[in-house]
């Protein structure tokens, strides 16, 4: 089994280019596993989520969350069939991710503070939403910014770059 063959775990901050990396992954024929949200589309959003008006609990699902009265559900059902999956998690999911798929890639993607901001004050996002998101990043993601010796791991890689997670799993 080659890297192109193993499920891979996107984590990072927001606007940290999960998306970016995500469609990157999938020109080399990776499948996303989009998750289902009662969240409404931003503009600009296109393929990211599988929109829903309501949520129903079903028995499929393997990890559900709640923000803001809005649902985001990671099923089963949506799974690709394939081994060459990408699914974008929060820190807090990826435990159950890898203990489910323990031969999966982890790459959390670790942009700067700064850069990142920027990207969403230019996708149009309000400010106190930027503000807010920041913080909120600044705690969810305190274990993993920490946890060096996770990254030791080779199934694991700490990146700052698309280029970076593309050429770690082509070598």
């Amino acid at each position: 089994m080659t890297m192109l063959d193993r499920p891979v775990i996107l984590c990072g901050k927001s606007a940290s280019g999960k998306d970016y990396c995500r469609r990157a992954l999938e020109q080399l024929g990776f499948e996303t596993w989009r998750r289902r949200t009662t969240r409404p589309r931003r503009p600009g959003e296109t393929d990211e989520y599988i929109f829903l008006d309501e949520y129903t609990r079903r028995d499929s699902e393997l990890i559900t969350s709640e923000f803001n009265d809005w649902f985001f559900v990671l099923d089963r059902a949506d799974q690709p069939t394939t081994n060459a999956f990408i699914v974008i998690a929060a820190p807090r999911e990826l435990a159950t991710l890898l203990d489910t798929f323990s031969n999966a890639r982890l790459v959390y993607l670790d942009v700067d503070r700064e850069i990142r901001a920027k990207r969403l004050i230019d996708r149009g996002d309000d400010i106190n939403e930027v503000k807010r998101r920041m913080v909120a990043d600044d705690a969810d993601f305190l274990l993993l910014d920490y946890s060096t010796k996770f990254f030791d791991d080779a199934n694991h890689l700490h990146a700052s770059s698309t280029e970076e997670v593309l050429q770690w799993l082509t070598r």
